[in-house]
């Protein structure tokens, strides 16, 4: 029999293929054990991802509650918020800048305004007070469409909190 002058296919022996062999399937089954960590690592990392967005969810709508909170203690008819209720707003307020778009702060903002016009026109109706050149009417005027203008924040505040909307 004849053999090469490359490789001594001749003299191969059954211990040098077992080797080989051996060799070769380590070498598949580390590219598999490969292949599989790198499926779990993308696993884990979409899971940390639904982790952070879960959080920043609840943040979001912890903040929203808190707004919603607010507006329904300045529509109260019986009393204005008192001034944990406004300190929380002031709170989910400079929170929202940094959990929302500009716009959901800007918005806030206005429901302030309204709400703080709206709580002077009260107090100004609810004592009677009448310094000159006050007129009780328009002051009763004012006071209602403040409260309109809460309301109508109040009734919206889920399209200025557009961003909790889930896309499922």
């Amino acid at each position: 029999m004849m053999c090469s002058t490359g490789i001594a296919w001749c003299s191969f022996t059954w211990e040098a293929f077992a080797t080989l062999a051996a060799g070769f399937m380590a070498v598949f089954a580390a590219f598999i054990v490969g292949l599989r960590q790198t499926q779990i690592l993308m696993r884990q990392a979409a899971i940390q991802e639904l982790a952070v967005r879960s959080e920043l969810f609840d943040r979001r709508y912890e903040n929203y509650e808190t707004v919603r909170d607010f507006l329904q203690a300045a529509l109260s008819l019986t009393s204005e918020p008192d001034q944990a209720a406004r300190d929380k707003f002031f709170t989910a307020k400079r929170e929202a800048r940094f959990l929302f778009g500009p716009e959901v702060h800007d918005g806030l903002d206005l429901i302030w305004k309204n709400c703080s016009e709206m709580f002077v026109a009260s107090s100004l109706v609810a004592k009677g007070f009448a310094p000159e050149g006050y007129d009780y009417q328009a002051e009763v005027k004012r006071k209602y469409e403040y409260f309109r203008k809460t309301s109508a924040a109040f009734d919206g505040l889920h399209d200025l909190y557009h961003q909790l909307k889930l896309d499922i």
